[in-house]
């Protein structure tokens, strides 16, 4: 996110972004918390590791209690407004704010009250876990050489219902250039410097450990950031699937869990050993491709690894090449050549049959079908699914 003092314009004093409208628009109050310092700019604190190191100039973004009472004050700020305070409070956090939620559910296993209001009700009720910063933290506690967390049954029905959504298109691969972000000559049995692997690893963990109350789904084609601010997912290079589509319909898939007991569909992952094999959600803009998104958009550079670009089957141009001056795959054949055009990728998919050819009508019908699966498992909402056939019929096509 950018710095707070970044954010007030004084004629649209009212900033939100697609994911807030969807809250909104719901009844939602919405608390927004942001770091003290933007991304790996320098902070204002020191962490001293047990041997002595110090860590300086780190940020103060991943300190679950001082959220919690951010939460408390803004729900006794309601309650002064409203007369009553919320009935429950979700926390919906992204990357360092998704794996801060994590360390707070963790933490409620040693400490049962942290959770707890004064008046002993639930301080937070359920989490949407928005790609988690490097995939961490693992549900992992070792003591004396033990890993001791969740091992009893009152410890596992501790875990607070919590969705995590993994970005699957998101390339992190931690090194240790960047001081602090990860020490990779101390880390622990089964981690990874790659994210993707850690997020995938949480979610085998959980499954192991008999975590109900946990569910990971993995998002082809979209990289760490979702688009939630640009109108369109579109800005310049950057273009980004339309994820608050999906977002839109966890968030009713989270509130008829803690309200209603209402199970959601099973963890969903292309890692044939995360839970029982569902593959990863496929968007209509990515089961139903007019081309492919691809991290690291031309004109990014490195600073382009959270943000996805587009290059569309046009049948004429070569392959793109993105912001690491590597070609972009789209046929997967390992050489850099023509793009394909929508027939040639479809044929290839399966998506067509060998001797037919790609049209509207084609198209309409794979939305149509894909949204009817994420609808018929309540990933996206009725209302959704008419947007995207919507689109479908009327936005412009590549040539076939």
């Amino acid at each position: 996110m950018r710095p707070w003092d970044e954010y007030f314009e004084a004629e649209k004093p009212f900033d939100v972004n697609k994911y807030e409208k969807s809250m909104l628009a719901r009844g939602y109050a919405i608390a927004r918390t942001r770091r003290n310092a933007d991304g790996f700019s320098i902070g204002d604190y020191s962490a001293v590791l047990d041997d002595g190191t110090v860590w300086p100039d780190q940020n103060i973004n991943m300190v679950p209690e001082l959220i919690l009472d951010e939460v408390r004050l803004l729900n006794n700020f309601l309650k002064s407004r409203l007369g009553r305070k919320p009935t429950r409070n979700y926390w919906w956090g992204h990357s360092a704010g998704a794996y801060t939620a994590l360390a707070l559910n963790y933490m409620i296993q040693s400490n049962p009250d942290i959770n707890r209001d004064a008046d002993g009700g639930e301080t937070i009720s359920g989490f949407i876990n928005d790609d988690p910063g490097g995939g961490m933290f693992l549900p992992i506690l070792i003591k004396d050489g033990q890993d001791i967390l969740y091992r009893t049954p009152e410890s596992k029905t501790q875990f607070v219902k919590s969705f995590s959504i993994a970005h699957q298109a998101y390339p992190l691969v931690y090194s240790n250039i960047v001081p602090g972000e990860m020490d990779l000559r101390n880390l622990p049995e089964g981690f990874s410097p790659v994210a993707l692997n850690n997020k995938r690893k949480m979610a085998r963990l959980m499954i192991e450990k008999g975590i109900n109350n946990f569910r990971m789904y993995e998002v082809r084609g979209v990289s760490h950031n979702g688009g939630e601010r640009w109108e369109d997912g579109k800005n310049g290079d950057i273009e980004i699937l339309d994820l608050s589509r999906l977002m839109d319909g966890v968030l009713d898939l989270l509130d008829n869990w803690v309200e209603k007991g209402i199970e959601p569909p099973a963890t969903k992952s292309d890692d044939p050993n995360v839970g029982a094999g569902a593959p990863a959600i496929n968007l209509p803009e990515t089961a139903c491709p007019l081309g492919e998104y691809f991290p690291f958009p031309q004109f990014r550079g490195v600073q382009g690894a959270g943000s996805t670009g587009f290059a569309n089957y046009d049948g004429t141009t070569l392959e793109p090449l993105d912001g690491q001056l590597q070609f972009v795959d789209m046929n997967q054949n390992g050489r850099r050549d023509l793009r394909e055009t929508v027939t040639q990728a479809w044929r290839r998919m399966g998506l067509l049959h060998p001797d037919e050819t790609f049209s509207r009508s084609r198209y309409v019908a794979c939305v149509e079908s894909t949204a009817a699966k994420l609808q018929k498992e309540n990933l996206i909402t009725e209302s959704i699914a008419r947007l995207y056939l919507e689109d479908a019929r009327q936005d412009p096509l590549p040539a076939r």
